[in-house]
C-alpha cells in the first residue's frame, strides 16, 4: 500500500502541503501584527453619520459603554433588528462596528501560519472588546498592545515592534496607516521594511483585500528574513 508520504516523494517537482510542513519546521514561526480600525474593522459612535458608511447599514456587532467598561452585545449581523432593544433604543453611548469582508476566514488561515498579535492605537477599553469579538473564543488573538504601548511621533502614534519581538527578521505589521510604522532616522524601532500596507476599509461589501494578501502571507512565512521581501515596497510606502 502506497502512503501519502511515499506518493509525495515519488512525484518530484510537485509542492504539496506535506512538503510545506517539513520545510516550515526548519524556519522560525513568524509574528504577524494586526491593526484593528480600518484594517480589520470600522467603527463609529451611534448617532454619527459618516459619508463613508451607507445609512441603514447594520453593524456586525455593537459595543456599549457602561460606566468605565464596554459590554459586548450579541452579534447583530442580520437583516432585521426586531426584538433588539439595545439597537432600537440605544443607551447614551454605543459603538457600531462592522467587520471587513472575509476577516474571519483571514484570521482562521493566518493563525495557522503565524503568531497573531493585535496592536492598535486605540484605548485598551475599546481595543480589547473588539479583539475579543474577532477572536470569538478561538484563542488566536491572545497577545494585544494598545495606545499606551505606542510612541507619539510627529503627531501620530508609532507602533514599536521591538516591544513585541527583538527579532525584526521574523515580525511584520499589517496596517492601513503608514504613520504607524514609518521609519524615522532618530527612532529605528519601527521600520517600513517590517510592514505590509493595506487600503483603509470603511464599508465596501465587495472588498477582497484580506483575501488578496493570503498568497503573499503564505509565501512570506518561509523566508528567513521578512525584510528581504518587504523592503522592495519601501519606495511605494515612502511616497504616501
Amino acid at each position: 500500500m502506497t502512503t501519502t508520504k511515499e506518493t509525495t516523494t515519488k512525484k518530484t517537482g510537485v509542492w504539496r502541503e506535506s512538503n510545506k510542513d517539513v520545510y516550515i519546521g526548519l524556519v522560525k514561526r513568524k509574528t504577524l501584527v494586526l491593526d484593528l480600525d480600518e484594517t480589520l474593522i470600522h467603527s463609529q459612535h451611534d448617532g454619527v453619520i459618516r459619508q463613508m458608511v451607507r445609512p441603514g447599514t447594520p453593524p456586525d456587532f455593537i459595543l456599549r459603554v457602561s460606566g468605565e467598561s464596554f459590554d459586548l452585545l450579541d452579534d447583530l449581523c442580520s437583516s432585521s433588528h426586531n426584538g433588539c432593544a439595545g439597537y432600537n433604543r440605544p443607551p447614551s453611548r454605543q459603538v457600531l462596528c462592522a467587520q471587513r469582508p472575509h476577516v474571519d476566514f483571514f484570521l482562521d488561515i493566518t493563525s495557522q501560519w503565524y503568531e497573531l498579535v493585535v496592536f492598535t492605537a486605540s484605548m485598551e477599553i475599546y481595543g480589547a472588546a473588539v479583539a475579543d469579538k474577532l477572536d470569538n473564543n478561538r484563542g488566536i488573538l491572545r497577545r494585544r498592545f494598545y495606545r499606551q504601548h505606542c510612541t507619539m511621533d510627529f503627531g501620530s502614534f508609532t507602533k514599536d515592534l521591538s516591544a513585541i519581538s527583538r527579532d525584526l527578521s521574523s515580525i511584520f505589521i499589517l496596517d492601513n496607516s503608514p504613520g504607524a510604522y514609518r521609519s524615522y532616522p532618530a527612532r529605528c524601532c519601527v521600520v517600513a521594511d517590517n510592514a505590509i500596507p493595506i487600503k483603509s476599509w470603511f464599508s465596501d461589501p465587495y472588498d477582497t483585500a484580506l483575501l488578496n494578501l493570503l498568497p503573499v502571507l503564505d509565501a512570506l512565512r518561509f523566508t528567513s528574513d521578512v525584510r528581504s521581501v518587504l523592503s522592495r515596497n519601501l519606495h511605494l510606502q515612502n511616497s504616501w
